[in-house]
């Protein structure tokens, strides 16, 4: 089986702390039948990507592959765990938030 999910945020915010590529493939290595594209960058506010709802962001499209539905929704919630997202959220000097 395989799956694509759409890691969604439903609040603006600017990014902090977004995986460099070495650390996307670390996860990739160490969770079998995954590929992970982060779709925000680094500094970047959520409202201003392009092609985007009007109530939600996508932070990540995770691919995986495994045996059963719970498999693929295991390694998921694995994947969102380990990106450990950060952003400021809102307005300038808004709290930081921890997203995975």
């Amino acid at each position: 089986m395989a799956a694509k999910w759409y890691y969604r945020w439903f609040a603006d915010g600017v990014v902090h702390d977004a995986p460099v590529d070495e650390e996307i493939e670390r996860i990739e290595r160490e969770i079998p039948g995954v590929r992970i594209d982060v779709v925000p960058e680094e500094g970047q506010r959520l409202s201003q990507m392009e092609q985007q709802d009007s109530y939600s962001f996508e932070l990540a499209h995770i691919f995986t592959g495994g045996d059963s539905e719970e498999d693929l929704r295991e390694k998921y919630d694995r994947c969102v765990a380990a990106l450990n997202l950060l952003f400021d959220a809102g307005a300038p000097g808004a709290r930081r938030e921890q997203h995975g």
